[in-house]
């Protein structure tokens, strides 16, 4: 009897805390909101002009619909942030100043940002979470913004 009531209650319980989780599962639920998240501190970078070595500092955000994907990025900071340092330090301040060429940076930010996360927290932007609705959202980070950029 203390079995089969064991039984009852996991079944019961497992999906009340197994559910808001996300994460890029199928079965994961998101509440379908967009969550944005500043990755602090801002990125301040050595990077080559004309004139030798200059700074870049920029403030990034990233946009999820998968709150478990936010929770993923602050656990796994600082692979994210070091692949993020080694591609901003690598570039040259007349290409930060060419909107084409900053677009093509911030794609690749974000490429590193998803391939970090499907490395270290199994989260890929293929896959999809459900809201309580059952509507499909797609899991993982789906945009990056450089929301400040100084040049000195």
């Amino acid at each position: 009897m203390k079995k089969v009531l064991a039984l009852i209650l996991t079944m019961i319980i497992s999906p009340v805390f197994s559910a808001p989780g996300g994460g890029g599962k199928e079965n994961a639920i998101t509440t379908g909101k967009i969550n944005y998240f500043l990755l602090e501190p801002n990125f301040v970078v050595n990077i080559h002009g004309k004139r030798g070595l200059r700074y870049m500092q920029t403030a990034i955000q990233v946009m999820s619909y998968d709150a478990a994907a936010i929770t993923a990025l602050q656990t796994h900071s600082a692979p994210i942030r070091h692949d993020l340092l080694m591609l901003l330090s690598d570039q040259k301040i007349e290409t930060m100043q060419n909107a084409k060429e900053r677009e093509r940076i911030r794609h690749e930010a974000l490429e590193i940002v998803q391939k970090n996360l499907e490395k270290y927290a199994h989260i890929s932007p293929d896959d999809t979470v459900k809201d309580l609705e059952e509507k499909s959202h797609p899991a993982g980070i789906q945009e990056l913004y450089f929301t400040d950029l100084v040049i000195q």
